[in-house]
């Protein structure tokens, strides 16, 4: 009822899912099905007793109030069961939307240095098919947990089409001959610091020779970087990558073709483009 309330799609709709695999693990909700009456009853059998969540009758939560609402729509036959099946065939619906958007993938799309390219055919995909690459290219590139809004990203989307650069979910979606590319955006990097062979920003490992150097993302440091041209990827792109500096000066950037005796590995934590776009 309340992703009703905020006109969600087939993924908001879709149930939750209680056996899946995402950024390297398993994730089981056994008791997902199982109504609270119930949980209570075979506790109580037992002699067990249990910690009650106050919130849980707080009608401040929008969640108490559905459940309340839902109770006053019993009359109309919309209750439960009702919900949980409509659910059950969404889910169904999703996950054939995700395995055109895999196919779609691996036609259109290409990753680079941690960007997705997405190819300017994949425009005259299904709209949903589009948005989903799109909006699976986001969660790839930020290591976000959830996708965009669908109104924020339809905006983004048009505002690439006539040309101009927009910044989403801590990416920038930047319009390259027909197509887009979906890079880190150097703001949401900004402040990301590590130390020489810790993960950088959930995606990147820097490894070199000296340990006193710290990783931090390029910036305006690529005016220090005369081949970056030759990477074949956007500036702003190249500014939120990782660099090396020792006493805030740029003595390697790797991925700006500046390396320096340093290496970089991709490393993103969940995974690769595709299991994103399976498992979101």
């Amino acid at each position: 009822l309340m992703r009703l309330s905020r006109g969600s799609g087939v993924d908001g709709l879709a149930p939750m899912r209680a056996d899946w695999q995402a950024r390297g693990t398993r994730w089981l909700r056994p008791l997902l099905a199982v109504p609270r009456a119930d949980l209570r009853a075979w506790l109580e059998a037992r002699g067990q007793t249990w910690v009650e969540d106050p919130s849980n009758e707080d009608a401040g939560f929008a969640r108490v109030r559905a459940r309340r609402a839902l109770a006053q729509l019993a009359p109309l036959g919309i209750d439960r069961d009702g919900l949980n099946a409509t659910a059950e065939r969404l889910g169904r619906a999703r996950e054939v939307l995700q395995g055109a958007a895999v196919q779609a993938a691996r036609a259109y799309c290409r990753t680079q240095s941690g960007d997705v390219v997405i190819g300017a055919g994949a425009r005259d995909l299904p709209q949903e098919t589009f948005t989903r690459l799109v909006a699976g290219a986001l969660i790839w590139v930020a290591s976000a947990p959830y996708r965009p809004r669908y109104q924020a990203l339809v905006g983004a989307l048009d505002e690439v089409a006539r040309g101009r650069s927009r910044n989403l979910a801590g990416c920038l979606l930047i319009g390259e001959q027909g197509s887009i590319r979906i890079c880190r955006e150097y703001q949401s990097v900004k402040g990301c610091n590590a130390p020489p062979g810790a993960l950088w920003d959930n995606r990147w490992r820097l490894t070199g020779p000296d340990p006193r150097a710290s990783i931090a993302p390029l910036g305006e440091a690529i005016r220090s970087c005369p081949d970056w041209r030759a990477t074949g990827r956007a500036r702003a792109a190249l500014m939120a990558d990782p660099a090396v500096f020792l006493d805030g000066a740029l003595i390697a950037a790797p991925l700006a073709g500046k390396p320096g005796g340093w290496s970089a590995e991709f490393l993103p934590s969940c995974g690769d483009f595709e299991q994103v776009l399976l498992s979101h």
